[in-house]
């Protein structure tokens, strides 16, 4: 044999025992790490342990789910802070700022500190009330808290007056039957100071709903045109407009056929004779 070939042939053989012998003592190694019984505990462990930090974030975030935005909440009270009436300019066609003056004359009846949010519809993730509980904690100020959407009231919460709960909630209710979809925040606040004012709310809101149901389809009649009766009124104008000269056209050789067959008046005044 060549002496190369030896040393070449020496060589891989060295290295196919080394290869064994690596192989086998990684395979030992690693057998007690996959398959031992303290590794397989401490794999249980950290999965329960994961799966309970899971629970907790899960169980956070349904509670904070359900509480007002710290920011939004902070914001709106600094906004009464400075004035009583917070009218949003997300809302200038519903209701805008300058209206502000009228609200709070309105108030004046109540005899009691007012604050009112005017706000557009789902501005907040939470129901009405606990976002104006939210704000009166805030702001810490005792008196009737009122949330104003585009149309109507949504909410009223009093704190520390001489009003009770019950009384905010009937009135509150009582606009939404007694004022037509088309009222606007504006006459629907003043209605439910009105109805707030003259100690009857529950029986205002008692006989609104007998009397419009809303599971019965009738409403207050609407206070302003809709833009189907427009068109209904612009169709019929039209027509009306476009008609009466037709109908000119029509009926005037029917009336000057009638004129030629009445008899003269001569001819009257001689057959008389």
């Amino acid at each position: 044999m060549h002496p190369a070939r030896g040393v070449r042939a020496g060589l891989a053989a060295v290295g196919a025992w080394l290869a064994v012998l690596t192989t086998g003592t990684g395979a030992a190694l690693a057998a007690p790490a996959e398959s031992g019984p303290t590794t397989s505990v401490r794999a249980e462990s950290v999965r329960a342990e994961s799966g309970r930090a899971e629970s907790v974030r899960a169980e956070s975030a349904r509670d904070e789910s359900g509480r007002p935005d710290r920011a939004q909440v902070a914001y709106l009270a600094g906004q009464l802070r400075r004035n009583p009436i917070h009218i949003s300019d997300q809302m200038p066609r519903e209701l805008a700022r300058s209206a502000a003056p009228v609200l709070a004359g309105a108030a004046e009846r109540l005899g009691g500190p007012v604050y009112v949010l005017a706000l557009p519809v789902g501005i907040a993730d939470v129901p009405d009330e606990k976002l104006l509980d939210a704000v009166h904690a805030r702001l810490g100020r005792d008196g009737l808290y009122i949330l104003l959407d585009e149309s109507s009231v949504g909410a009223a919460r009093p704190y520390g007056i001489g009003i009770s709960a019950e009384e905010a909630a009937d009135a509150a209710y009582a606009v939404s039957y007694e004022m037509p979809y088309d009222a606007g925040a504006e006459r629907s606040f003043r209605r439910f100071v009105e109805i707030l004012d003259s100690g009857k709310a529950r029986q205002r809101y008692e006989a609104a709903r007998v009397k419009y149901d809303h599971d019965s389809g009738e409403e207050p009649a609407a206070l302003h045109t809709s833009p189907t009766d427009r068109k209904n009124q612009s169709f019929v104008t039209g027509i009306a407009l476009a008609g009466v000269p037709v109908l000119l056209l029509v009926l005037a050789p029917y009336v000057r056929h009638w004129r030629r067959t009445l008899p003269a008046p001569s001819e009257e005044r001689g057959n008389q004779a």
